[in-house]
């Protein structure tokens, strides 16, 4: 499990202190600074809970939520180290989710995710990434699509590691705290051309209450930005 960011759980600022030993790293020269600031939180957790789920080439990975902030890095990620992705996302973002580089794409809105995983993969599949279930969802509706040996990251704390032990399944609660070497895996990955930056729609300052009205929405496709007046 990971815990809150170095900075605790942050603040709307044009400026901040940071300790000398954070994770910090130079922002790629290609890379405006609004597209910058896309990267750190959501990249950086994409990168961690893959890493914790170990995704290797050839496995099968369900990401729900895949077209947010953080999926649409993990999206990425994952099918970079040869993952077959399926990925959640409303109808009007299946495009962007398969320019991501996801497999398959369900429309959680109008279609079962369960039944339509569990029927495109019957013998199972090997990981989880959950952004948006809660707990009931998870335990009895998406965990049980895994095979035994199988993983799971809930990004929302809605998995019970004992319970699903039981099933031999593994998995975790994760909150992100960036490691110092994140910030510099994540800009080499942007500047190789190897990760694209997510889909990013920037507010002004002025415009806060916007910003968190649409953060709370439930569909935001890609980042969202705050930017100084």
């Amino acid at each position: 499990m990971a815990w809150p960011h170095t900075f605790g759980h942050g603040s709307f600022a044009e400026y901040m202190t940071a300790p000398q030993d954070t994770a910090l790293a130079l922002r790629p020269e290609d890379l405006d600074p609004v597209s910058a600031a896309a990267l750190p939180m959501t990249g950086g957790t994409a990168l961690a809970t893959l890493d914790w789920l170990e995704i290797k080439e050839g496995e099968t990975l369900l990401i729900i939520g895949a077209t947010g902030g953080v999926g649409s890095y993990a999206v990425q990620q994952a099918r970079a180290r040869g993952a077959r992705v399926i990925a959640t996302a409303a109808a009007d973002d299946h495009p962007y989710a398969r320019s991501l580089g996801a497999a398959e794409v369900i429309d959680h809105r109008t279609t079962d995710v369960a039944d339509a995983v569990a029927a495109a993969h019957p013998d199972g599949i090997d990981a989880v990434l959950d952004l948006a279930s809660d707990r009931d969802t998870l335990a009895g509706r998406i965990a049980p699509l895994l095979r035994k040996g199988g993983r799971l990251v809930s990004t929302v704390f809605a998995a019970d590691p004992e319970a699903l032990a039981a099933h031999d399944v593994t998995a975790v609660n994760f909150f992100y705290r960036a490691a110092p070497g994140d910030m510099t895996r994540l800009a080499d990955l942007v500047a190789s051309g190897d990760l694209r930056v997510a889909e990013t729609t920037a507010y002004p300052l002025t415009q806060i209450t916007d910003a968190h009205t649409a953060s709370t929405s439930g569909h935001v496709r890609g980042k969202l930005v705050i930017t100084a007046p």
